[in-house]
């Protein structure tokens, strides 16, 4: 290639640099928002009917919402319905810690049930104080 190619090549590549950085953002926008309806839908089919019936339908609406927008070309109808969703995932993520924290005090209940009641828990024991030694043979001296 000679100089005047070369230099035509890096011209064109600078004139559609703009091009390029909006169809990355695009991309990143609809990649986001299909991940966003991935996970939200997983989400709330392993959450079954730990759910109430209400959220269900809020957070079904705004999936469905989500993916006739990804069909589209409108960015701006894209983000919005993403940050809807977004919304109801969060919801789902407090319902998700809400349950982790409720099967904890249990299964601690439980425990502690277990071990007033002659039970034997399966935490392990109190060794007590931990002590830092050195052992030493006093028949190799």
């Amino acid at each position: 290639m000679n100089e005047d190619e070369i230099s035509k090549m890096v011209k064109e590549a600078e004139s559609h640099a703009d091009e390029d950085k909006k169809r990355r953002e695009e991309a990143e926008i609809k990649n986001n928002a299909d991940n966003l309806v991935y996970s939200t839908e997983k989400t709330l089919k392993d959450l079954g009917d730990k759910v109430t019936d209400e959220d269900r339908k809020g957070i079904e609406e705004s999936i469905n919402e989500t993916k006739e927008a990804l069909k589209g070309t409108d960015l701006e109808k894209i983000k919005e319905s993403s940050e809807k969703l977004s919304q109801g995932a969060h919801k789902l993520s407090e319902l998700v810690y809400q349950q982790a924290q409720a099967d904890q005090a249990n299964a601690a209940g439980k425990e502690e049930g277990a071990t007033e009641s002659g039970g034997e828990a399966e935490a392990e024991p109190d060794e007590g104080e931990v002590i830092d030694a050195e052992v030493v043979d006093e028949e190799q001296k």
